[in-house]
């Protein structure tokens, strides 16, 4: 009970402090009273935002979860909170500062670059983050500081010259437009200065020993903190909860508690002590709770419930997408979530690599290949990228030989349905001739019947089309088109004793075969170049 008291204590004070939220774009900025810091902290984000989407040409940048800073008035105020940038705390970022510290610029331009571009190589981000870091904002004024002298690396000094200077600043667009579409060093720096990375980086080297000593302006965007950002009101269980967000362990536990204890069934404070079902049924609307809590159901359909409104409460966000994907096994049901997830967070080499291997599994050679392609540039180093590429060609090798093992079993089924129903047609024939023989008298001198079908003579087939069926003074001969060229023509002396096998119309109907029927005929070779005939024909088979 003594522990919590101090937390109490700041329940209490901040029910009694009159507190104010400024909002913009993905930012949110609250403060105990110090309204105009407030203002100031928040153009400066804007500003901030605004300068990197003209820089990359990325559109409006968004972020997945708020961005949310709690300005205080001095050090004293700010003593018992996290400081050190942004952390996640429930749903969103946040962090404290005071009215005369440093804003998390670097935390927030990383964070931008996550939700809002592709993979660019990691000396790129590392570069923008360092730039960032010392930018600062009046107004509708913007400049690109000077970082300490400690700061100043190669991967700023490359950042610098590229966005910072006029001479690079209005090319560097297609630079980093062509890195985030896949493009290499190569090629994107040829596109966009009409020189290759050795020079690039030789110019980097000259830049960073001759770095510049003062502040260089940059264009921002036409804001008046004082017109532009409304104030809302702040309720005292908001601003408690934000002081519990600023805590962690088991000071933030203690602070969660202490709401419950103020402001029972409160969803927040349950979602901080992670009683997730709890915070549920008191009504959280908050993403992460939801997928926190489906992370803990036995039952499949629970929790891909709990997943689907965690991916409704956060349309941006791609994790409960990519479990629900994880809980399917059919992958026409596991594609489409994959997709979106991966278009979601396109950075995830691990997002394409399961839509990859879910688009082979589907036949899909298009889409795996895309995929793939995607997973290679998303890597964050060329090691990745290569392990990648072998997976890659792994994948395509494995289906190669699954679909010819597939092939080979169709190709035998066939083969196996097709001789079970020769030997059928062939026993129904014989046993119909063993009828008919029943029925007839007895041949003079009681000689034996013997069966047509026990021929020694060798034979061969013909498989082609049918073209014509010439029926002449009781003889029946069959003109085939065969598929090696020329054509064959074969004769029938007793119509009777030719087998005839196959699927619909086995008949043989005299003159032109309109359209021409393809089938494979056996016959018993016998020249006769008189007539032009190549045998006798024993079966014919319809295909």
């Amino acid at each position: 009970m003594l522990r919590l008291i101090p937390f109490l204590f700041l329940v209490l004070a901040a029910r009694a402090e009159d507190w104010t939220l400024y909002r913009s774009g993905p930012f949110e900025v609250y403060t105990p009273g110090e309204e105009r810091a407030a203002r100031a902290a928040l153009n400066t984000l804007e500003q901030m935002r605004h300068v990197l989407e003209t820089r990359l040409s990325i559109g409006e940048a968004r972020s997945v979860w708020p961005i949310r800073l709690v300005v205080f008035s001095d050090s004293r105020q700010h003593r018992p909170y996290v400081t050190g940038g942004l952390r996640q705390a429930r749903d969103a970022w946040v962090a404290g500062v005071t009215t005369r510290g440093e804003l998390p610029l670097s935390d927030c331009v990383r964070t931008l670059l996550e939700d809002n571009t592709r993979r660019m190589p990691p000396e790129i981000d590392r570069g923008l983050a360092l730039l960032f870091s010392a930018f600062r904002a009046e107004g509708p004024r913007a400049f690109f500081g000077l970082p300490a002298a400690a700061g100043r690396s190669r991967d700023w000094a490359r950042a610098h010259l590229l966005a910072a200077t006029p001479e690079y600043a209005g090319r560097s667009r297609v630079f980093f437009v062509n890195l985030q579409q896949g493009a290499g060093w190569e090629m994107a720096a040829r596109n966009a200065f009409q020189f290759g990375r050795e020079q690039l980086e030789r110019e980097v080297d000259k830049y960073l020993a001759s770095a510049p000593q003062a502040s260089i302006p940059v264009s921002g965007r036409p804001l008046n903190p004082d017109r532009d950002f409304r104030p809302e009101e702040v309720t005292p269980v908001q601003a408690a909860l934000l002081r519990a967000d600023l805590l962690q362990g088991e000071a933030a536990q203690a602070a969660y508690q202490a709401v419950l204890g103020s402001y029972p069934n409160q969803p927040q404070a349950l979602e901080g002590l992670t009683r997730y079902a709890e915070a549920i049924q008191a009504g959280s609307a908050s993403a992460r709770c939801h997928y926190e809590h489906a992370s803990g159901l036995k039952d499949r359909e629970a929790a891909r419930a709990a997943l689907t409104e965690a991916a409704r409460l956060n349309p941006r966000w791609h994790e409960p997408l990519f479990k629900m994907a994880e809980l399917e096994s059919q992958p026409a049901v596991k594609i489409p979530l994959l997709r979106q997830a991966a278009e979601r967070y396109p950075r995830s080499p691990a997002l394409w690599r399961a839509l990859a291997e879910a688009c082979g599994l589907a036949a899909d050679t298009a889409c795996e290949a895309q995929a793939w392609q995607a997973a290679e540039q998303a890597a964050t180093d060329d090691a990745e990228k290569e392990r990648l590429h072998a997976e890659r060609r792994n994948a395509i090798r494995r289906r190669a030989e699954l679909e010819e093992a597939e092939r080979r079993r169709q190709a035998d089924e066939e083969a196996r349905k097709l001789e079970e129903l020769r030997q059928k047609t062939l026993s129904n024939i014989r046993a119909a001739e063993e009828r008919a023989a029943k029925s007839l008298p007895p041949r003079e001198g009681g000689g034996q019947v013997v069966e047509w079908w026990d021929d020694p003579r060798p034979k061969r087939t013909a498989s082609g089309l049918l073209e014509r069926v010439d029926c002449l003074r009781g003889q029946v001969s069959l003109v085939i088109k065969t598929d090696d060229g020329p054509t064959v023509r074969l004769r029938i002396p007793e119509p009777s004793r030719v087998a005839l096998m196959g699927g619909g119309d086995t008949t043989l109907g005299c003159g032109p075969q309109k359209p021409p029927r393809r089938i494979r005929a056996e016959y018993v070779p016998g020249q006769d170049p008189k007539a032009n005939v190549a045998g006798e024909a024993t079966l014919i088979e319809f295909r």
